[in-house]
């Protein structure tokens, strides 16, 4: 059964009773099972058109599909009337050709969804799975951590650091499906980070998997350059949730938590591994740890390819379109062969430019005055433009720029916006956003419009014709790209994954990083979520709050009412610096009030 069908987010649809729990027999049963067989092909795909925008992803409109009582909500156009399918909007739309938005189903999956809802639309059975794992307590992470460290070579143990898991293990709300999920997030997001050739995949530590472990030099972390300190330390200047078990209640916590300091160099070396995935995709930390230069043109010598060589050239590969998914203007998209693969890089435009018009503009782009440029009186102008190119690994990374080829953390509102809001906002982030966009590689509906629809004319138009190959080529590309990088994040997450999701292609596998972000990390912080990270029962906190002023002065009352704190309130985060004694987060204050620790400040 497919992974989605597995979700306890299903469950509340039994509750109504649609599938029947007494025995059947004979032609009764015969049918229970082939409505259930219906059923589940239906859902199957369902999850493989619709659940990257109806719930996966992200939620658009009211249709959740990990939610099926979504599917019959009442209102002027109910996505489901059982037994009748052009009174269903969902039919509706599939059968004129409208969802989804960038491809029609074919006509088996058609006439399979049709026939799911003439039958009065039954719902799969759910087969729950147990999710009663052994619970993990700080001391049991301690003593895994401190454990590996002493059967490590002393040589090695001032390079090992770890990630953790415990918190999300703890969750029973998490099944072990996505729990797998959310550790291959974790790798695929380490090799996104590195510029070696090898896919190197994070080692468990304990038996039960929440605490995985790297060596900094295979990734060449441990490498400080200009910045005067290694990627790790980097990153931990500006982590919010680690803590030095200093006067803690139990002095057996504080002793591990000593030695694994003293182990790894007197060096913090704990960090959880969904606030990595999360927050070191983003910027400042992204580039940082990439170790991105400043602008495009040092990014491209970094990649060993001369871009505007190779247009006078003519050894790129274009394509321009009017409609863009991110962006509302018309947008290029332009193909390099590079060192390591490909070099992709967009021209994005502001609405209103003056030399935005592709279809009158091009060629070039125009650099501006006084600077050459080909075929300058039909040279675009851009305003941003973003950068996708493969790692030595085979896996992407991602660069986003100025008009003048500057590398800017966002990109501006009124030029780019991402409609799933994966950053938490509609801002488009560099790193992250482009991660979990591209997370099957190139997108592969790109459609060229300017090939034909160019306005230009003789030497101009051979031009033209030169750059912007025909869609049969441009698509041979884009699949020769994504086969490359498909191949990369197969070796770096499926080891990690489920049974149910490892028999599929890596890239199908619903996105790890999104795992982490639009489901855990993103949403508000629940007195649950806040108990489970301070490694507490949520009647702990609950007690401990109504008893200590100090606590309900932090303004955590609003836990024990049923609501939440916003993720950067929780975390600060990026805000505040840690290099400081004094850059507490919230969650450090909660923690010290509780008696578990201070905050483990970096070069202490």
């Amino acid at each position: 059964m497919n992974s989605l069908l597995n979700r306890r987010l299903i469950a509340p649809l039994l509750v109504i009773g649609i599938i029947l729990s007494k025995p059947h027999t004979g032609a009764s049963q015969e049918k229970k099972l082939s409505h259930q067989a219906l059923a589940l092909q239906a859902f199957e795909v369902l999850e493989k058109n619709c659940a990257s925008c109806h719930g996966v992803t992200r939620v658009s409109g009211t249709l959740d599909i990990r939610e099926p009582k979504t599917l019959f909500s009442q209102g002027k156009n109910p996505y489901i009337v059982s037994g009748n399918p052009e009174n269903s909007y969902l039919w509706q739309r599939i059968n004129n050709g409208d969802m989804p938005p960038d491809r029609q189903l074919n006509s088996s999956d058609k006439d399979l969804l049709k026939a799911w809802i003439s039958e009065g639309t039954p719902l799969p059975p759910i087969q729950r799975e147990h999710t009663q794992r052994p619970y993990v307590s700080i001391a049991n992470v301690l003593d895994a951590i401190r454990t590996h460290q002493l059967d490590a070579d002393a040589d090695d143990r001032p390079f090992l650091r770890y990630f953790t898991f415990d918190h999300l293990h703890n969750d029973t709300n998490i099944d072990n499906d996505r729990l797998s999920r959310i550790r291959a997030g974790l790798s695929k997001v380490l090799n996104s980070m590195h510029w070696k050739a090898n896919i190197v995949r994070p080692r468990q530590v304990d038996r039960l998997g929440t605490v995985f472990s790297i060596d900094i030099r295979d990734l060449d972390w441990d490498r400080k350059g200009a910045e005067k300190e290694d990627r790790w330390n980097e990153m931990m200047k500006r982590y919010p949730y680690g803590l030095a078990h200093t006067d803690a209640n139990d002095p057996k916590i504080e002793k591990m938590d000593n030695e694994i300091f003293k182990l790894a160099g007197s060096l913090p070396a704990i960090m959880r591994a969904d606030w990595f995935v999360a927050r070191a995709t983003r910027p400042p930390l992204y580039e940082l740890v990439l170790r991105l230069p400043n602008t495009a043109s040092e990014l491209e010598n970094k990649l060993g390819l001369d871009v505007n060589d190779n247009l006078a050239r003519s050894r790129a590969a274009r394509a321009g379109f009017s409609k863009s998914f991110v962006s509302s203007q018309n947008r290029l998209v332009e193909r390099h062969d590079a060192l390591y693969g490909a070099y992709w890089k967009s021209y994005d435009f502001r609405k209103g430019s003056t030399k935005g018009d592709l279809f009158q503009f091009p060629l070039g782009p125009d650099p501006g005055p006084g600077d050459a440029a080909i075929f300058k009186d039909f040279a675009f102008r851009h305003d941003g433009g973003e950068m996708i190119f493969h790692l030595p690994n085979g896996l992407q990374a991602y660069f986003l720029s100025d008009g003048k080829g500057k590398f800017i953390d966002k990109g501006p509102a009124d030029v780019v916006s991402d409609p799933n809001q994966r950053s938490g906002t509609a801002e488009i982030v560099n790193g992250l956003s482009c991660m979990c966009c591209h997370n099957k590689g190139l997108i592969d509906s790109v459609r060229d419009d300017v090939r034909k629809g160019t306005a230009v004319s003789g030497e101009a138009l051979s031009r033209v014709r030169k750059l912007y190959p025909s869609r049969e080529r441009m698509q041979r590309l884009i699949e020769e790209d994504n086969e490359r990088y498909g191949a990369a994040l197969a070796k770096a997450i499926q080891p990690f994954l489920a049974d149910s999701d490892r028999s599929k292609p890596a890239d199908t596998v619903s996105e790890p990083v999104n795992e982490i972000l639009v489901k855990q990390y993103n949403p508000d912080v629940s007195l649950n979520t806040a108990a489970l990270e301070l490694g507490v029962s949520a009647e702990q906190l609950k007690a401990a709050i109504a008893k200590s002023e100090s606590l309900r002065e932090l303004g955590l009352r609003i836990l024990t009412t049923g609501g939440g704190i916003k993720r950067d309130l929780w975390d600060n985060g990026d805000r505040l610096s840690f290099t400081d004694p004094d850059g507490h987060s919230l969650f450090h204050k909660t923690a010290r009030a509780l008696g578990l620790g201070n905050r483990r400040v970096v070069g202490r």
